[in-house]
């Protein structure tokens, strides 16, 4: 019983940790694809910059995994 419990539970940690990386995954892509407005130039000028940096991050680890290789 207490196997069986323990089982149970151990596969509503793995679906609920496969749920909430899925979420995480959607929105990146949802932040990722949002443009910013031009209406206010310090806003856009800090999405700016904030894609960019996400853009160095990516490169970083795309090298970081070839140099693995």
């Amino acid at each position: 019983m207490g196997i069986a419990f323990l089982a149970v539970l151990g596969l509503v940690f793995f679906f609920l940790r496969k749920f909430f990386q899925s979420r995480r995954e959607e929105q990146k892509q949802e932040f990722a694809t949002s443009a910013p407005r031009t209406e206010n130039p310090s806003a856009f000028m800090a999405a700016s910059m904030q894609g960019v940096i996400q853009k160095l991050r990516e490169q970083e680890k795309e090298l970081e995994r070839l140099h693995r290789i």
